[in-house]
């Protein structure tokens, strides 16, 4: 399988099932608020309830703004996602599902951002989020975990974990290119336990063949 066919591969992960996946971000229409607490959660845990109507939820846990959502934000991992004791049973109202979990799982990640990233983040070392990627006259936003990779020149590599369409812009777009499938990415701010630790810029190549979709890191570089 050449580049090409291997972009293909690509090209369809990114216009077919990924394209509605959840935003790992609090606001926005395919965002964590919608489509996590609104559907699962804000029956209980909303400000404007009071007393019985909270259904036992306490008073200060609140999950219908950004600001009462973020000093619990690691509750409602715990709870929700790893202990997947929330929404209780009693409640009659459905766990999470895999695409919720994987969705908070990722907003905790990325340092519980409130809205989409304007610039490419790589957080503890694990997860790049690439808010804007152009592939010719089309734009996703993409999410992508740092491996080992003994293939690559610099030990280290990125599988494509989700995909979808965009309509934003920056400054510091990625770029694939299909022909040769490279992927430039001009600017990556490395953040550590939600600390800036600098700037890179880095070049990397797709790996042909990969299933699921890899990225070999070729090279990275301290931007001043």
């Amino acid at each position: 399988m050449n580049i090409k066919s291997t972009f293909t591969i690509l090209f369809l992960f990114f216009i077919t099932g990924h394209a509605f996946a959840i935003d790992p971000v609090y606001e926005g229409a395919n965002g964590i608020r919608e489509k996590v607490f609104a559907t699962n959660c804000l029956f209980c845990h909303s400000s404007n309830l009071v007393g019985s109507a909270r259904n036992g939820a306490p008073s200060s846990v609140n999950w219908d703004t950004y600001e009462a959502t973020l000093p619990n934000a690691t509750r409602a991992i715990e709870r929700a996602v790893n202990l997947m004791t929330m929404p209780p049973a009693s409640s009659g109202i459905p766990l999470l599902d895999e695409e919720q979990r994987t969705a908070m799982l990722a907003w905790q990640n990325a340092g519980f951002p409130r809205a989409t990233l304007s610039v490419a983040t790589l957080s503890d070392n694990s997860l790049l989020t690439l808010p804007v990627v152009n592939i010719g006259n089309y734009k996703f936003q993409a999410t992508l975990r740092q491996i080992p990779l003994d293939t690559s020149p610099t030990g280290i590599g990125f599988v494509l974990e989700r995909a979808a369409p965009t309509t934003a812009s920056s400054d510091n777009a990625a770029t694939f290119f299909p022909e040769t499938g490279g992927l430039t990415i001009p600017s990556v701010e490395l953040v550590q336990n939600g600390i800036s630790q600098g700037r890179v810029s880095a070049e990397m190549t797709l790996v042909t063949d990969s299933n699921p979709v890899m990225f070999t890191l070729i090279s990275s570089t301290v931007i001043p």
